[in-house]
């Protein structure tokens, strides 16, 4: 592991990754991307009346979800939470979980994982 320091990234200047349609990620603070340990973060779109179920998920790291616009629902296993802005969703690793947007906008969530890089979440959409 290389050295940690403090950095500064601009949204504006990091790709945008993810499957159009259902999620779109910038991906802001990653040990792949600077000296960062310890966790990952960045800033997930999902458009309004995406197919949730296409999208449901786990992965053995806790994620933590907080929401900057739009209002949505978090599926967490058997459990259903509403969301808007100021909301914000710890994620239990193992959970089965996705977010959905109910409005007419986008819902835009900032993302954190308790992972050095997004590169070590593996993702699990089996049932």
């Amino acid at each position: 592991m290389g050295e940690v320091a403090s950095y500064r990234v601009e949204e504006t200047g990091r790709p945008s990754e993810g499957f159009p349609g259902l999620v779109e990620w910038r991906t802001l603070i990653d040990a792949q991307l600077g000296p960062s340990v310890g966790l990952a973060m960045g800033v997930a779109e999902i458009p309004p009346h995406t197919a949730v179920a296409d999208a449901l998920h786990r992965h053995s790291h806790h994620e933590a979800y907080y929401v900057v616009s739009g209002t949505g629902i978090v599926h967490l296993d058997d459990e259903t939470v509403a969301v808007a802005p100021g909301t914000s969703v710890f994620i239990a690793g193992g959970t089965r979980h996705a977010a959905e947007a109910t409005g007419t906008e986008a819902l835009r969530l900032v993302y954190v994982f308790a992972a050095d890089s997004l590169g070590d979440v593996v993702y699990d959409f089996g049932p």
